[in-house]
C-alpha cells in the first residue's frame, strides 16, 4: 500500500541560519498533522510533509508566531 502525504512549501525570506530553523521547528512541533519538516536555507524554504491535509494558514500562523514572515 502506497502512502500519500500532502506537502506544503513556504518561502520564508528572513530565515538565515540554524537558529532560525530551530525556532520555526519548535513553533510547528505541536501541529499533530505534520509528519516531517525540512528546511532549505539556501532557497529560504520550509517544506512541511503532512499526514493529512490541513488549512495552510495554520502552518503560516505558526511560522509567523515564531517571528518569521511567509512570503506568498
Amino acid at each position: 500500500m502506497k502512502n500519500n502525504f500532502a506537502v506544503d512549501v513556504f518561502n520564508v525570506p528572513n530565515m538565515h541560519c540554524e537558529h532560525c530553523v530551530k525556532t520555526i521547528k519548535t513553533s510547528l512541533k505541536g501541529i499533530k498533522e505534520i509528519k516531517r519538516t525540512t528546511f532549505d536555507l539556501e532557497n529560504k524554504l520550509v517544506i512541511v510533509t503532512l499526514k493529512q491535509n490541513i488549512d495552510p494558514n495554520i502552518l503560516i500562523n505558526a511560522i509567523n508566531e515564531a517571528g518569521f514572515e511567509v512570503k506568498q
